[in-house]
């Protein structure tokens, strides 16, 4: 797998979210309109879970900032993207089939957490992503 590669798939299909259509970032960002997605570098990896280069697995991030904590239109905001369905889910979006970057993204779990972004604070969901794909080599 190439990790930008499967990076950039998982922004895209971010994209489709109505409200994160312009807003979702393949990668870390210095500044953000809310709401926005960032896809952040993989925490851990491993390599060849089966024979050869057969299979490699990652654990990914993918975070969505929405507004203030404090305002109760955030989280409101918020609970679309945690739902596990709707245009919004992140679950619904990442779990679906058809990746060509790698063969399987899962979203496993989310935690909510606050940002800063550019000295601003965000009311945010973390979740947790499961990626395996063929080895490269």
């Amino acid at each position: 797998m190439n990790l930008g590669n499967v990076m950039d798939e998982i922004a895209n299909r971010l994209r489709q979210a109505p409200t994160l259509a312009g807003r979702t970032y393949a990668q870390p960002v210095g500044s953000i309109v809310a709401p926005a997605a960032i896809v952040d570098f993989p925490a851990d990896g491993t390599f060849d879970e089966s024979y050869g280069r057969g299979l490699d697995r990652m654990t990914g991030t993918v975070a969505v900032l929405v507004g203030r904590p404090t305002e109760r239109q955030t989280r409101d905001q918020l609970t679309k993207y945690i739902d596990g369905s709707g245009a919004e889910s992140v679950k619904a979006l990442l779990d679906a089939d058809g990746y060509t970057a790698c063969d399987n993204v899962r979203v496993t779990g989310w935690i909510t957490e606050v940002w800063t972004v550019a000295a601003v604070p965000y009311l945010t969901a973390v979740f947790s992503l499961d990626i395996y794909g063929p080895g490269e080599g």
